[in-house]
């Protein structure tokens, strides 16, 4: 399997970024040496780190912030550009670009060897290496199999721990300046040759499941489909009386679901899907 070229960065040139889009975007890794300019021109120092987290333990908690650390060994500050102005506003010229509702930056510190798990993400990453040297493994997400697959794409809590074959992965190594792209469920493992800082991209992937009952939801918002106010059944009420409530519920639902379904309404929500 081979990768990108070295000499430019999708975001380069327009030429550049679509070739990206097409070639490579879910399909396969991007590696670009010296690419992470592109993204952020700034590189980051441990002064700049030691600013974030400072604005960052005030806040954590808000907005999906949080930070994991291990004395002397790592910290990571998950979703810290809800602490930074700059990465915030990246972050959403970023998310506009590929035509994602949302993204955010992850920054994560190493104080000497370290590394990460070998799992897969239900997101597109793009790694910007700042300081040291981090080594990478990367595989495409064939041995995982479909109800693991599933489950992570829909966010069920402990999903995302998978070795990496035995044979076929990619190997990178990235220096500071370095970017790459991990594409979509692609299993990964980083390990850090000694202290290094680097800086993630993550843009999550929306499922279809929650693309179309947004959608739904929408629709039914402007129609008034389904505006009925449900019966309540009070601890106090009679067990038939009880049941026989539910049974109203399960009836009305029923209506409705059946009601989705029409032809008239899965074009209505299918229209509102088009850009």
């Amino acid at each position: 399997m081979t990768v990108a070229d070295t000499a430019a960065s999708p975001f380069d040139s327009p030429a550049e970024r679509e070739r990206f889009w097409k070639e490579h975007w879910r399909r396969r890794p991007y590696f670009v040496k010296g690419g992470a300019r592109t993204v952020l021109p700034d590189r980051w120092d441990d002064d700049r780190f030691a600013d974030l987290l400072a604005a960052a333990r005030p806040v954590a908690g808000r907005g999906g912030l949080a930070i994991h650390e291990r004395e002397d060994d790592v910290c990571f500050v998950e979703t810290a550009s809800v602490a930074d102005d700059g990465l915030a506003q990246r972050a959403a010229e970023l998310a506009a670009a590929f035509g994602a509702p949302r993204a955010w930056f992850d920054v994560i510190r190493t104080y000497r060897r370290s590394g990460i798990g070998s799992h897969f993400d239900h997101s597109d990453n793009i790694v910007l290496q700042q300081q040291g040297v981090k080594h990478w493994r990367l595989a495409p997400p064939t041995s995982i199999a479909r109800e693991t697959y599933a489950a992570r794409m829909m966010g069920v809590p402990g999903v995302g721990a998978q070795e990496l074959p035995d044979d076929g992965a990619l190997e990178f190594t990235l220096e500071p300046g370095d970017l790459l792209y991990i594409p979509l469920m692609w299993i990964h493992s980083g390990v850090s040759e000694a202290g290094s800082l680097s800086i993630s991209l993550v843009c999550p992937a929306q499922t279809l499941a929650s693309v179309v009952l947004g959608a739904t939801s929408r629709l039914l918002q402007q129609s008034g489909l389904g505006h009925q106010a449900v019966g309540t059944v009070p601890a106090w009420l009679d067990p038939t009386e009880a049941a026989a409530e539910d049974e109203r519920l399960a009836h009305a639902a029923g209506v409705l679901l059946r009601h989705l379904g029409s032809d008239e309404v899965v074009e209505r929500v299918v229209a509102g899907l088009r850009s």
